[in-house]
């Protein structure tokens, strides 16, 4: 099935996390902050939403990555229906990466132990930071700014005393309540971000 989004067509692909108000929350917090040519990394892209918003927005070169080797097709498949060309990578949050200009996130963040590969999209562990606490620690690759996503079900705090520990600075962009759930769009970068 597909759907649009302001001039974008995504295809919603089985297995895959589909967008919604977390993902258009990462998107609002881009927006507020520009991105200046570069690359970018959409960690966890499913469908490729946010990559795909980036380069059209921003002329960013987008990287996607994810876990899941469905989600990477229809990042590719979404890419390509809207004109975009970017790299694809099966891979682990930004591991495979040896720098990048920009990142965002949006991560599992329920708590609970994942079941499967599509499960993983949404239970992030005890605490839910399992995979954003990751994120964190592979943010010093990241040149201009990182966007992390997490919601009240997470110990926001925590995550954000991790990455002033290793070197980053971070500030919460704005937090937003929709239908009861409460996201925090962290940013995080280095002196010079």
């Amino acid at each position: 099935m597909r759907v649009s989004f302001d001039n974008y067509v995504i295809e919603l692909c089985e297995d895959v996390y589909e967008p919604a108000e977390d993902s258009f929350t990462l998107l609002d917090a881009i927006d507020a902050i520009g991105l200046s040519p570069g690359t970018f990394a959409d960690v966890g892209s499913g469908t490729g939403i946010v990559g795909i918003h980036a380069s059209k927005k921003y002329r960013v070169k987008p990287i996607f990555i994810d876990i899941n080797p469905k989600a990477v097709r229809c990042s590719k498949l979404n890419a390509e229906l809207n004109g975009v060309e970017g790299s694809f990578i099966l891979g682990d949050t930004l591991k495979p990466l040896r720098y990048v200009d920009y990142a965002a996130f949006n991560p599992p963040y329920l708590p609970g132990e994942p079941e499967d590969i599509v499960d993983k999209a949404r239970s992030g562990g005890e605490e839910g930071i399992e995979e954003a606490v990751k994120f964190v620690k592979e943010s010093v690759k990241v040149r201009k700014g990182a966007f992390l996503l997490l919601t009240a079900f997470n110990p926001v705090e925590k995550v954000i005393r991790l990455a002033e520990s290793i070197g980053l600075h971070t500030r919460v962009l704005f937090t937003r309540t929709i239908a009861g759930e409460r996201y925090y769009v962290i940013y995080l970068y280095t002196g010079e971000g």
